[in-house]
């Protein structure tokens, strides 16, 4: 069983802790909180929100999260790093929980954004160096990761343009097939 994640887009939405809760509620692993431009009281007035239980599932991808973790003392300690080679993932991969690996494919979210490795190199990766997939990650490229030893995908583009919380939910539900 791959490990799946959710990465918000970059400004909050005002229901964001509805879709937060919607991700964790079909299953998904980890929510990853990306929010370059925020503050902490942004991220905190969400998380405020969110149940202990609920909590366990997100990770803060934050300037401030040390801050941040000294009111939700459960969120420190969930690290993970953005890779752009094979290099650079496989070096000094045990000090991290995982490694994002992007773009995998042609990315949804950023236009003009091309996949950054072929096929041959993506049978490249080890599994014991804990590769998250990320960047074009969609029900239709997922079969495609399968063949290759990724711990798990990310996914932010797809499910961002999500218009509604049902269409997100629907979206979310492709995963499972």
């Amino acid at each position: 069983m791959m490990l799946k994640i959710a990465i918000t887009p970059e400004v909050p939405r005002k229901d964001e802790v509805d879709r937060i809760r919607a991700i964790i509620g079909e299953g998904w692993d980890r929510v990853h909180l990306r929010w370059p431009r925020a503050g902490v009281e942004e991220y905190l007035s969400v998380l405020d929100r969110l149940t202990p239980q609920e909590r366990e599932h997100v990770v803060l991808h934050s300037r401030d999260k040390e801050v941040i973790a000294l009111e939700h003392p459960a969120l420190h300690g969930r690290d993970s790093r953005s890779c752009h080679s094979l290099e650079e993932v496989g070096k000094d991969f045990d000090r991290f929980r995982y490694s994002f690996l992007s773009p995998v494919f042609d990315s949804v979210s950023k236009q003009g954004y091309q996949a950054a490795f072929t096929l041959e190199q993506l049978s490249l990766v080890r599994p014991e160096w804990s590769v998250v997939a990320l960047g074009g990650v969609t029900p239709e490229t997922l079969p495609r990761l399968r063949r290759y030893n990724f711990v798990g995908y990310a996914v932010l583009g797809y499910l961002a343009q999500a218009p509604t919380l049902s269409n997100l939910i629907q979206r979310l539900r492709c995963f499972n097939s």
